[in-house]
């Protein structure tokens, strides 16, 4: 209950609470953490923060800068726990279901309802018209997630554009191009969490892809080869023209 969380802080002993630390010096301090046999199961979670001495007043300057860094502490205690997770949001970002270009952004909302951290990891495999077959890690870095919060899980596919319109029609077209990324898609997201017991998680959205540079170097391709054949044809019907032998002069005409 948040009226007996100060409660918790009496769990933790740091064998040092104060320490010189010389310029380039690294130093390790210990620190033990004592949990009652009574402790109810589940996630608790603390930050050990530590904060340089202000430097002291010169003169009438009275401006100091302090800093501070903080260690997360994840702490589990064994027993009965509630493993429970939730997938509220599975969609693309910006919300539509025709794309014209990549890159296109997956968005994956996954919520705490337990009372348990989480790391729930995954996969977005996207399956196309022509065959072609992703698959995309989710939450790679293996962040956790503590109960009673919402994380957000990001997952880019495509480059983006980094460079000016030529650049990026050029990388737009090799993407689009070596995939055949054209047609009908579906993404499906498949997530899996728990230490106790492996749980499942799954959804699905289907989308468009219409690549407009590859329609566009397409539609200039037929251009050029409905010119080349009509030039063809006539240099062909010229030709023919040509060759015709002209009439024999009758001997008789005078």
């Amino acid at each position: 209950p948040p009226e007996a969380k100060h409660n918790y802080l009496d769990w933790f002993d740091l064998e040092e609470d104060l320490i010189i630390i010389l310029p380039n010096q690294l130093r390790v301090v210990p620190f033990n953490i004592n949990v009652p046999a009574d402790a109810v199961p589940g996630g608790y979670y603390a930050v050990i923060f530590w904060g340089n001495e202000p430097s002291p007043a010169v003169g009438d300057i009275a401006v100091s800068i302090r800093g501070k860094v903080g260690t997360l502490i994840f702490l589990r205690v064994k027993g009965e726990a509630a493993e429970i997770g939730e997938v509220l949001e599975f969609r693309t970002e910006p919300i539509k279901n025709i794309f014209w270009q990549l890159p296109i952004n997956f968005v994956t909302r996954f919520s705490n309802n337990g009372n348990v951290h989480l790391k729930p990891t995954g996969t977005i495999e996207l399956d196309g018209w022509f065959g072609e077959n992703k698959i995309f890690p989710v939450n790679q870095d293996e962040r956790f997630i503590i109960p009673q919060t919402v994380r957000r899980f990001q997952v880019v596919w495509g480059q983006e554009p980094i460079g000016n319109f030529w650049e990026n029609f050029i990388v737009g077209f090799k993407q689009e191009f070596s995939g055949l990324t054209f047609g009908k898609y579906t993404a499906t997201l498949k997530l899996n969490f728990g230490l106790d017991t492996n749980q499942e998680l799954t959804d699905e959205i289907i989308f468009w892809i219409l690549p407009y540079h590859l329609f566009s170097v397409l539609l200039i391709v037929i251009i050029f080869l409905g010119i080349f054949i009509k030039i063809n044809k006539r240099i062909k019907k010229l030709k023919n023209k040509s060759s015709v032998p002209l009439p024999e002069k009758d001997n008789n005409e005078q």
